[in-house]
């Protein structure tokens, strides 16, 4: 498997990715995947390069909290706008060790986790990792430290506009 940026010579496998969600699977089709302005996607490709396994977009953002009527910048964020594993690779476990299972939905993930940590660490400063979760993918966010968000937390971060029920979700990079 290899994961690289989306490019136009990748256009022409798009059309057989479905992940069970039209919307997300639109996006993947459509040319704001390619639109560095809203983000920057990330394909997880087949070995022979002719079908795409899973994609997932990053962009920047913040973290806000609410002060009286006021809604005040807090920290900045990487917002990961879409992520997404065909269908017929969902729940396929790539590695296997110990009765610990790591899936291609752990793997594409980690790869995020890596490219956002390379992004800190030489070029940009945040806080957090913020995300809309579909509620059928909000096991693996919460297995990898995600907490959603509730009117307790006071913190508040503008979602890609999506036309899915979402639920919003943060990892907070600086707790030890």
């Amino acid at each position: 498997m290899k994961i690289s940026e989306l490019q136009q010579r990748h256009k022409k496998i798009l059309d057989s990715f479905s992940c069970g969600n039209i919307v997300i699977d639109n996006f993947l089709k459509s040319d704001d995947a390619y639109n560095s302005s809203i983000g920057k996607t990330y394909v997880l490709l087949s070995e022979n390069e002719q079908m795409v396994i899973g994609y997932y977009t990053i962009s920047t953002g913040s973290v806000d909290y609410i002060d009286g009527a006021l809604r005040i910048k807090d920290a900045g964020a990487i917002h990961i706008n879409y992520f997404a594993i065909d269908e017929s690779f969902q729940k396929n476990v790539v590695f296997e060790e110990n009765g610990a299972k790591t899936y291609v939905s752990d793997y594409l993930l980690d790869d995020c986790f890596q490219r956002i940590e390379s992004l800190r660490s030489k070029d940009v400063g945040f806080s957090y990792i913020t995300l809309d979760s579909t509620p059928e993918g909000v096991w693996l966010y919460e297995r990898n430290g995600f907490c959603s968000i509730n009117s307790e937390d006071n913190i508040l971060f503008s979602p890609y506009k999506h036309e899915f029920e979402s639920i919003p979700m943060y990892l907070f990079l600086d707790e030890e």
